[in-house]
């Protein structure tokens, strides 16, 4: 390819095409696109177009729609990214997937029933991540989530308290998210949009 301000002397492959294609005038930061000569040889040539000006406003515009975008997709997975409840009397990291989320809502709905008495005379299982406490390769003790799921039974009211923080989680996930689009909506400069950072 060839690069910017490339002469493309006459006589040679695809000339007259590619003439036909130029420009005949000179933008604004005085690239010349006109058919040209050249003294030393006396053949005519071509210059190439110039490389596209984008506007500083354009640069911004565009920074800013990618940072929004950036926030949209962290807020959502913060929400389906799981969530902490102490619903079973111990504090568990649960599933907030959509999955999680319909499934849950919809058992919610008919706790008060005889069907969830019947189906769930024990409780209604639901799988989570205990917090247990860790030792490190430094000997430091951490207190995390678990490797691996346990089942835990849930009564009526367990469950109706379990979807309680869930909407909790969402929602505070929710806010979080719009105190980064008011961020981005009050940044003036790109380097503004560069100091937002996102959390984890």
């Amino acid at each position: 390819m060839m690069e910017i301000g490339t002469r493309v002397y006459e006589g040679c492959e695809n000339f007259e095409a590619l003439q036909l294609e130029m420009a005949l005038t000179c933008d604004e930061q005085g690239w010349c696109m006109e058919d040209g000569y050249d003294e030393v040889t006396g053949v005519r040539y071509l210059i190439i177009n110039p490389p596209e000006v984008i506007s500083e406003e354009d640069i911004f515009e565009a920074a800013k729609a990618e940072k929004l975008a950036q926030v949209d997709s962290w807020t959502a997975r913060k929400i389906t990214g799981g969530f902490d409840s102490e619903v079973s009397g111990e504090k568990v990291r649960y599933d907030s997937d959509k999955d999680t989320q319909i499934t849950m809502q919809g058992i919610a709905l008919n706790v008060e029933s005889e069907r969830f008495a019947t189906e769930y005379p024990t409780g209604c299982p639901v799988r989570g991540y205990p917090w247990v406490d860790v030792v490190q390769e430094d000997g430091t003790t951490v207190n995390k989530p678990a490797a691996t799921k346990e089942i835990f039974m849930l009564n009526a009211e367990q469950v109706l308290a379990w979807c309680a923080d869930l909407s909790v989680h969402i929602g505070n996930c929710k806010q979080a998210g719009w105190m980064y689009q008011a961020q981005v909506n009050a940044a003036t400069t790109v380097e503004e949009l560069d100091a937002i950072v996102l959390g984890k």
